[in-house]
């Protein structure tokens, strides 16, 4: 018994020296059953769905949808991209990148931006997939490219942000930070403001860099590891930052809500909460859904708990989304549930793909747009909208 007890401890030893990130999973908090419908009113309807490519089951990337005025960019596990009209989604082009495909698509100034497994940024012209260039970065992009004023900042799994000119790929400054042995298999987007791009990192802290340098302009804990184990210590800020009148605000896994200045760092209010999918904000209040499941609306200038919805526990929930009148949030099996935004009261639900919805849905023109694990696309409007 003592051989095989050794020998189990050995093998896992070896994996987690060989895999140092981990996809988060809420098996240890009981699934909740699917609350009652308690009412009809804010009944959404699909305006259409279609079913492009292979999802992004197999690999476990993050991709996402990026939806323009004309159309809508996705891609799938297998690399490639699709192009859809928004209006009726017929396909207007697909392109196979011949790689596996970990992060976007995003569209910046007319060009499709994608991550792949192997560490490469790929570019295409938007208009009709049209290869552009690629630039080898120092490890898998498993968040989405952000851009400004003619810029691309991105982010690798490796910690490190990278500044690269849009129209030819070519790197323009670097910045890194020490990554801890384990983190989150999600990884955040940077957020470009005219004087910073702030990053947030696996080890809960957050950078405002210089846009034009990458120079250190402040930076700030969100979180502090705590425990004794790495799984314990994980504090990663995996989950967008929102930038809203010179106000940033940020969630780490196992960690706080802060609401913080962008051009100082100092702490406007903190929450305790642990988050690893990310918050919408609609005029003064904050949605964020936790890692339990249970989703929150609060004061985004004070802080102040305005309702809290316990019931979708256990359902790996993703980002909320202000919908109408309504917080729309999807889970692992594929629903869009619809909590109220004056008291979080439960609504509504849409099943939209029983492999699941991670990625967060994109509001545009009071149509939602929702990709599946298994890259469904539906497009929904809520009530006569």
């Amino acid at each position: 018994m003592q051989l095989w007890r050794s020998i189990a401890i050995l093998f896992l030893g070896l994996l987690l020296a060989a895999c140092n990130s981990i996809e988060h999973r809420s098996e240890a908090i009981p699934k909740q059953a699917l609350p009652k419908v308690t009412t009809l009113n804010a009944q959404p309807t699909v305006v259409w769905s279609s079913n492009h490519g292979a999802g992004d089951l197999k690999n476990e990337g993050k991709l996402r949808l990026a939806v323009t005025r004309e159309a809508i960019i996705s891609a799938d596990g297998k690399g490639h991209i699709f192009a859809q009209d928004r209006n009726s989604g017929a396909l207007k082009w697909q392109v196979d990148t011949k790689a596996t495909l970990s992060a976007g698509p995003a569209v910046i100034q007319e060009t499709i931006l994608v991550g792949t497994r192997d560490g490469h940024l790929k570019a295409y012209r938007a208009h009709d997939g049209q290869f552009l260039w690629q630039t080898q970065l120092n490890g898998e992009v498993l968040a989405s490219p952000k851009g400004y004023n003619g810029m691309i900042y991105v982010k690798t799994q490796e910690g490190t942000i990278t500044a690269l000119q849009l129209a030819d790929g070519k790197i323009a400054w670097r910045y890194s930070l020490h990554m801890p042995p384990i983190v989150l298999r999600q990884s955040s987007s940077p957020i470009i403001t005219p004087a910073h791009v702030l990053v947030g990192f696996p080890n809960g802290r957050l950078v405002a860099l210089h846009r034009q340098n990458g120079m250190v302009d402040w930076e700030r804990d969100i979180s502090v590891p705590k425990g004794r184990s790495d799984i314990q210590r994980m504090s990663d800020i995996s989950a967008d930052p929102v930038v809203i009148n010179n106000t940033a605000y940020v969630v780490s896994y196992q960690g706080r809500l802060v609401a913080l200045s962008e051009q100082d760092g100092q702490s406007v209010w903190e929450q305790d909460m642990s988050s690893y999918s990310g918050l919408d904000i609609l005029g003064r209040e904050l949605f964020v859904a936790d890692a339990k499941g249970e989703v929150w609306a609060m004061d985004r200038t004070s802080g102040k708990v305005m309702w809290k919805q316990s019931s979708l526990q256990g359902r790996r929930l993703s980002k909320p989304v202000a919908f109408g009148n309504t917080v729309v949030i999807g889970d692992e099996d594929g629903f869009l549930h619809l909590l109220s935004q004056t008291d979080g009261s439960y609504i509504n639900r849409i099943s939209i793909d029983k492999k699941g919805v991670e990625a967060p849905p994109v509001l545009m023109d009071n149509k939602l747009y929702v990709l599946s694990r298994g890259g469904k696309i539906a497009v929904l409007s809520l009530g006569g909208q």
